[in-house]
Order: structure tokens, then C-alpha cells, then sequence
């Protein structure tokens, strides 16, 4: 890479246990950039793979002279946090103005390349954080979310633009961050490996900006990898618990215990007609 050349956004994907060119969401975003018809630019994909298989191989594919792909992995699977983090330092190294994050499982419309440069480009650049309108594939609006009480209500409907971010949170899928400002938020939390990573996050985001500027895009998130069988649930449901420790210092305990904590509990509990559920979160409260 040229250290004279400001490169303005950094697609990233965080993938896991997938070949990361067969991935929907690396898919999507090749289409676009080759889409957008422009052949005098750079691209550049940065891929972070959080495989923890100890022979683990992939083979980064040779594109064209204008695309080259970043490949990072990181065999111990340390969490999502520090993915993005590291995604950060990569970004900074290399002189992107933005980075934008993805899951391996999101479907992108065609022209996602052409306006998330836009906006990095805008000279009228007042919301150092962006981010999609992303979809259930019901089409139920997922992210943005009202955000009360460290809970998450659904919009019926929202459109594109400025919003005030006061009482809002928003996933990480598609979120795209000045570098810059990346930082100066205290980059993403490492001790929270998975769940509240985003909402800790934002609520960081809130002490420096009050808008939060909503892209016309809408992606459709599938979520691949959601647990289906009681093992998978029983094992995610440890990760939240370890995740809920750290989330809750400096927090309203009571609140996020009669907000999320029990109502997740008694939701698993149902569904899964297993009372495991609640000996894992006694366990937790204890370790």
C-alpha cells in the first residue's frame, strides 16, 4: 500500500469457520465494488478470521490488480471486540479515513460500495458514525433499534438520514466509523467477547456526537450461524452469561436484570423446556 495515499473506507469481515470468498456477505461486496465501474481505484477487503482450528488454512485468492484482499486471522478466536480493534489498527496503519464492519452472513444490495464511499467522501461529513438500515428476513427492522433500559424496542418504521442518537443503539453489522473517531471513543470493549459489544459501544459513541447519520441502505441479516439444537443454546448462553458480568459493571444491575437478564432466562428456559439454563446462570453467579 502507498503510505502517500489517504484510502477512504475499509470493508471489513469477520468470519468464522467459513472460506471467506464463499461467504454471502464477501459476495456481495465484490459484486459491488465490481458494480461500481470505477477501474482507476485501489479496493481493498480486509478479512479478520476468528477460525479457532489449529490447521486452519485459506488460500487468499488473486483478484485484479485494482482489489487485493487483507487476510488476518486469529486462531484463538478472541472475540468480536477485539477483531474490530484489530480491524481499527489495521485501518490506521494503512491510511483509511473509514472502516466498516460485516458479518459473513449478510446479504449487501449492489450499490453498497458506491454509497458508503459517497458518504466517506461528503464534504459535509458531520456524523463520524454511519450505519444501514438492517432487516430481519421478514423485513422487520432489526438495527436501528430504540434503546431503553439496556433493551432493544423495534422500529416499525424509519428512514434514511439524521437521527438523534440519544435513545438509540444500533448492531455492528454495517456500521461504518471514522478511524479517528474510532479511537477517540475508546475502541470496542475486549472484555465483552460477544454480546452488549455493540451497545457498550454506542453508548460511548453518545458522550461525543448526538446524531448518528442512517445510510439508504438496507441489508438483510441471516444469521447463519444462530443456534438451533439445546447444545448450541446451552453453550451461547454461557457466552452471554460471561459477557453479562462484564457489561453490568457501572451499570443499573436491577435494571438489566428485569430488562434482559431474566427475560432471556425465562424465554431459553421455555423454549428449550430445560431448567439448564438456570443452573448455568447461578454458576455464573459464582465464578
Amino acid at each position: 500500500m502507498d503510505n502517500n495515499i489517504r484510502y477512504p473506507v475499509l470493508f471489513t469481515i469477520i468470519v468464522y469457520r467459513e472460506i471467506f470468498y464463499e461467504t454471502l456477505t464477501y459476495k456481495s461486496i465484490l459484486e459491488s465494488i465490481n458494480e461500481s465501474g470505477v477501474q482507476n481505484e485501489k479496493f481493498y477487503i480486509l478479512i479478520i478470521d476468528n477460525t479457532d482450528i489449529k490447521k486452519w488454512k485459506v488460500e487468499v485468492p488473486i483478484l485484479t490488480k485494482n482489489l487485493s484482499v487483507i487476510y488476518h486471522h486469529l486462531p484463538d478466536n478472541p472475540g468480536i471486540s477485539i477483531a474490530y480493534n484489530k480491524a481499527y489498527e489495521i485501518a490506521s496503519i494503512n491510511n483509511f479515513e473509514w472502516i466498516a464492519f460485516f458479518d459473513q452472513d449478510t446479504e449487501l444490495p449492489k450499490e453498497i460500495y458506491s454509497i458508503y464511499k459517497k458518504a466517506a467522501l461528503s464534504s459535509s461529513n458531520i456524523n463520524p458514525i454511519k450505519c444501514p438500515i438492517v432487516l430481519l428476513p421478514n423485513k422487520a427492522i432489526l438495527s436501528p433499534a430504540k434503546y431503553k433500559f439496556y433493551h432493544s424496542f423495534l422500529f416499525k418504521e424509519i428512514s434514511p438520514g439524521i437521527l438523534n442518537i440519544a435513545n438509540i443503539s444500533c448492531i455492528n453489522t454495517g456500521i461504518m466509523i471514522s478511524v479517528l473517531f474510532y479511537n477517540q471513543v475508546g475502541q470496542y470493549n475486549e472484555r465483552l467477547r460477544l454480546d452488549f459489544c455493540d451497545h457498550d459501544f454506542i453508548e460511548r459513541v453518545k458522550k461525543y456526537v448526538k446524531t448518528i447519520e442512517v445510510l439508504p441502505l438496507y441489508f438483510v441479516q441471516n444469521f447463519s450461524s444462530i443456534t438451533h439444537s439445546k447444545d448450541q443454546a446451552l453453550k451461547r448462553y454461557k457466552f452471554y452469561c460471561r459477557d453479562l458480568k462484564e457489561f453490568k459493571k457501572g451499570r443499573n444491575k436491577l435494571v438489566i436484570f428485569f430488562s434482559n437478564d431474566m427475560l432471556r432466562l425465562i424465554r431459553l428456559t421455555i423454549k428449550y423446556h430445560s431448567f439448564k439454563f438456570i443452573i448455568i446462570r447461578l454458576k455464573s453467579l459464582f465464578s
